[in-house]
């Protein structure tokens, strides 16, 4: 007699491998699904682009002090049921409201700098913290970093743009990135412009250190180069950059 063949059908559920993450992921869709963007029971509306968005105060107001402020203070729009917001991009308010009502979000096919805004603006620093991430992990030559013009330009626009909306973890990563490189943007304009106020904290950090540059320097005096190998950090390609 044939033995029955082995069922091809996956038996293993979210629900078997964690009953936490999988009631989560129902409540996230279920949430998503009845109130984000909905009418049902929804109390205000957003206008933003021309686009009504609904949504429920009793949520903004428990999520968000600046909400709570502007819908459950003194201000005017407490009194609104409609509220425009004509300086807000719709898709990233979408992204903003998805994290109000679940603590999550897809920042895949959005701009994560425009959600990082607002999220400054509403002051939600978990959505804040997310964007910061995401924008470091988007980052081109993360792991080895090559001596390029387009590497030195995007972290330096990253630079300016976290410090324009008072990034603090963006800005120090930006900041020990330009340090761990320090050869590189020590050549840059804008070292001794966007940078001046930084160069103390770069200085303090940069690779190679100051003091390693003492020692070579006497090696090179006496005729004789010795570089220990836990000094060496750089890419084996021998391009000039720095293994971070």
């Amino acid at each position: 007699m044939q033995a029955p063949k082995p069922s091809k059908k996956n038996t293993n559920t979210c629900t078997d491998l964690d009953p936490e993450a999988a009631h989560r992921s129902a409540w996230v869709k279920s949430t998503k699904d009845l109130f984000l963007n909905k009418a049902l029971l929804s109390d205000i509306t957003f206008v933003v682009k021309g686009v009504s968005v609904p949504a429920h105060r009793v949520v903004l107001i428990t999520r968000s002090a600046v909400m709570a402020a502007m819908l459950d203070g003194k201000f005017r729009e407490n009194d609104l049921a409609m509220i425009e917001l004509p300086d807000v991009p719709l898709a990233p308010f979408l992204i903003l409201l998805e994290y109000i009502y679940t603590d999550s979000c897809n920042l895949k096919d959005t701009n994560a700098r425009e959600v990082l805004v607002l999220a400054d603006r509403f002051c939600l620093d978990g959505l804040a913290a997310r964007c910061e991430q995401f924008i470091i992990d988007s980052m081109p030559g993360l792991g080895v970093i090559c001596d390029n013009e387009e590497f030195v330009e995007s972290i330096l626009d990253v630079f300016m743009f976290a410090k324009a909306f008072n990034s603090q973890y963006l800005t120090m990563w930006c900041l020990h990135v330009i340090a761990t490189n320090y050869t590189i943007f020590e050549k840059t304009p804008e070292y001794n412009t966007i940078l001046k106020e930084n160069r103390e904290y770069i200085e303090a950090n940069r690779w190679l250190p100051r003091s390693y540059l003492k020692i070579l320097n006497s090696y090179r005096a006496r005729g004789t180069i010795v570089i220990p190998d836990r000094i060496q950090r750089h890419c084996p390609k021998h391009c000039g950059c720095t293994i971070l």
